[in-house]
């Protein structure tokens, strides 16, 4: 089941972090209704990693998840991405700590017990999560974890180019054991 939450792809209403989660909720029933006594595998990418490390945090219906290029904190890439537009870091973090709301980060939901195990998947030249937020997500992971380092690639194309075969197999080995 692929889940487009409120406010992207051709869902309805406007993007908020509680609602992303009710949303990854309402989607964890609807499999469960649908396909009962099934293992639930939850995929995030980037912003979908928010949904993802929570409902992993919070439900145990999740029995594996695989996360790709998670941050920390919503203030932090907030704060990252205002230093690559050119920002001093002193106004990129003001900006980023005063218009971002904290809450809901992955780095805190990382920490939480009872957590299912996860891969986690990061491009060492992610443009837009730098990789050293992936790692240290990876590193307050409080589950049992795989981290697959994508050396040379970016922030979307780990199914393309030469290491996409790793990528793939790495995907099926962990669904499979």
């Amino acid at each position: 089941m692929a889940l487009d939450y409120r406010g992207f792809g051709r869902s309805e209403g406007s993007a908020d972090r509680k609602g992303m989660v009710k949303d990854g909720i309402a989607a964890l029933d609807y499999l469960e209704r649908e396909c009962p006594g099934r293992k639930t595998i939850v995929v995030g990418h980037s912003m979908g990693t928010v949904i993802a490390m929570q409902l992993a945090a919070r439900d145990q219906r999740v029995s594996k998840l695989v996360v790709m290029a998670p941050f920390t904190r919503f203030t932090e890439v907030g704060e990252w991405a205002l230093r690559q537009w050119g920002m001093s870091p002193l106004m990129a973090r003001l900006i980023a700590g005063g218009l971002i709301p904290s809450g809901l980060d992955p780095i805190i939901a990382a920490s939480s017990s009872a957590l299912p195990p996860v891969l986690m998947v990061h491009g060492t030249m992610d443009p837009i999560v730098p990789f050293e937020m992936g790692r240290r997500v990876y590193e307050a992971y409080r589950g049992k974890k795989d981290l697959l380092i994508m050396e040379g690639y970016g922030h979307m194309d780990f199914f393309r180019g030469p290491r996409s075969v790793l990528f793939k197999d790495s995907m099926v080995s962990f669904f499979q054991r």
